[in-house]
């Protein structure tokens, strides 16, 4: 079998998905490739739509949330920027795609769905394509892509959002957002903390605010600093350099480990009581594998706010945020042992840890009985 990737680099969370699905499939045995959609067209589009991305939610993010608001309003194939990038990223794309001539193409990112979308347009090569949708809503754009044999979401609850946009049922594969298959392994919470040079004993809360470090990380430690109860932390900065200064340069009145950027998440986990992060996609999947209770904060306007409020309102997170500190939310989760209790029990029942091996098992078995017996 063939696997063909396509992503888009917004943040390490898509590439990482890519990363995970690429692993099973090549355990099994298949050729895999990736290819970021934009980069490909040129080096220059790649860096401008990555770059552009983080200075959107950063910079402008309040231009960002009512942008996205007015998109999740927006009629199907509307024609604006977005897609004319992904129009001119097509022409390359469907040169390599015919290259490779891939069984399988798996998109991380509804733009690299629509760039294929116009790179397979009259075009008598016909593999099959899945989209995973790395978020717990289903964003603009993906009204788009109806096209896809399956589209990949993070939750059965998700359906109704699907039905929306056009997808049918049968389209659906409500198998959860593909992590590592680290993530579905759990170590001894006292050889996880041991690697960090932390006792067994004790509550250890890990702080984190996605791989490009948005939002103020260093006032968060502070914020939770001033807490009378005992517990340590591991603070994970991920890229950013200049957090990670900050940190270094502050006193803290509890042990506080301070990581950069780390490929140790898996066991970072393993040795949490708790995690606090903004609602990535990637992140909550990775915390809910591991059965870590979330407080979620720094959100990111538009597709994180959606996160965010799909995760609260099912019990599986609780939001630092409306008139509650971050420093409440700590305090809380500390003293509140039923609390804890029932995030725990709810990240074990919407934990998805396989979902990079169901979504193999869907796709090897559809290519097996032939693509065209796809019910529709």
């Amino acid at each position: 079998m063939k696997l063909l990737v396509l992503s888009v680099s917004t943040g390490q969370g898509h590439n990482s998905t890519g990363a995970a699905v690429s692993n099973v499939f090549s355990g099994h045995g298949a050729d895999c490739r990736t290819l970021d959609v934009f980069s490909n067209r040129s080096k220059l589009l790649g860096n401008a739509v990555s770059k552009g991305y983080l200075l959107s939610v950063t910079a402008f993010s309040g231009i960002y949330s009512k942008s996205y608001a007015r998109l999740e309003n927006r009629k199907r194939d509307h024609r604006d920027f977005t897609t004319f990038l992904c129009r001119l990223a097509s022409g390359k794309l469907r040169k390599k795609v015919l290259d490779y001539r891939p069984d399988v193409i798996v998109c991380t990112h509804v733009f690299a769905a629509l760039a294929l979308k116009y790179a397979l347009n009259d075009c008598a090569f016909s593999p099959l394509t899945a989209a995973i949708v790395t978020d717990f809503t289903i964003h603009p754009y993906w009204e788009d892509v109806t096209y896809l044999d399956y589209i990949v979401t993070a939750s059965e609850l998700l359906d109704e959002e699907c039905f929306k946009k056009g997808f049918k049922p049968s389209q659906i594969l409500s198998t959860g957002i593909p992590v590592h298959e680290k993530f579905s392994l759990k170590a001894e919470k006292s050889d996880a903390r041991r690697s960090f040079g932390l006792d067994d004993d004790g509550v250890v809360i890990t702080v984190m605010s996605g791989s490009m470090c948005y939002g103020g990380l260093t006032e968060e430690l502070k914020e939770i600093d001033k807490l009378d109860q005992s517990f340590s932390v591991i603070a994970v900065c991920g890229s950013s350099k200049e957090e990670l200064k900050k940190i270094n340069a502050t006193d803290f009145a509890h042990t506080v480990i301070k990581l950069g950027y780390t490929d140790k998440m898996n066991v970072i986990l393993d040795a949490s009581d708790c995690i606090i992060t903004k609602p990535g996609g990637l992140s909550v999947s990775e915390a809910l594998s591991k059965q870590v209770p979330m407080i979620l904060s720094n959100v990111i306007p538009g597709h994180e706010q959606r996160n965010l409020e799909f995760l609260t309102s099912n019990g599986l997170a609780i939001e630092a945020g409306n008139g509650r500190t971050l420093k409440d939310c700590v305090e809380k989760f500390l003293t509140d042992s039923e609390l804890k209790e029932t995030l725990t029990d709810s990240a074990k029942k919407a934990g998805k840890r396989e979902a990079a091996a169901a979504l193999y098992e869907k796709l090897s078995d559809t290519l097996k009985n032939g693509k065209n017996n796809i019910e529709r």
